[in-house]
């Protein structure tokens, strides 16, 4: 086997920041599905996200690993439940339409009461229930929001890590 010689002078492991909200830029996705489970479930297709912290002690610092499923069916076979992927347009206000092919326009959701208390995300141009929607994720890169950040604990290990909880606009 031939040697390798790999520099290692900026390698460094970060220890994780308090649990806090901070203005963030949305600075990475990769497009996947996700894992298939031993029942057969799985496969979905999801944005692997990454934010950049952009202001205080922290600015710079990367978070990633905020899956975000994009569609799919669930383990009971219906459609997957889309809530993060508009919430993170929403706080994004990135554009959207429910049209094929249509313009995509950046606007807020209209977020209406349903049955049994649930909340369902409505096309604030005609109040009709959102059922397709089509977006471009490029557009999401550098859109900055507010970042709910958290940390738990890296499996395996004691090492703590941050995560993204939650997104919300500006």
């Amino acid at each position: 086997m031939t040697r390798i010689t790999s520099s290692a002078e900026n390698t460094v492991i970060m220890t994780s920041f308090p649990a806090q909200k901070l203005i963030s830029h949305f600075s990475a996705y990769e497009s996947l599905d996700s894992k298939i489970q031993e029942d057969g479930t799985g496969g979905n297709p999801m944005l692997v996200c990454e934010f950049t912290v952009d202001e205080g002690e922290f600015k710079d610092r990367r978070v990633g690993y905020y899956n975000v499923m994009i569609g799919g069916k669930t383990s009971k076979g219906a459609p997957m439940p889309i809530r993060q992927l508009l919430e993170l347009i929403d706080a994004l206000k990135v554009g959207w339409t429910t049209t094929p092919g249509g313009s995509l326009v950046a606007r807020p959701f209209k977020k209406v009461k349903g049955d049994g208390g649930s909340i369902m995300f409505v096309n604030p141009d005609d109040n009709s229930r959102i059922a397709t929607i089509e977006y471009d994720p490029d557009d999401f890169i550098n859109k900055q929001c507010r970042v709910n950040y958290g940390i738990r604990k890296q499996q395996g290990t004691d090492r703590d890590f941050n995560e993204v909880k939650s997104v919300e606009p500006l």
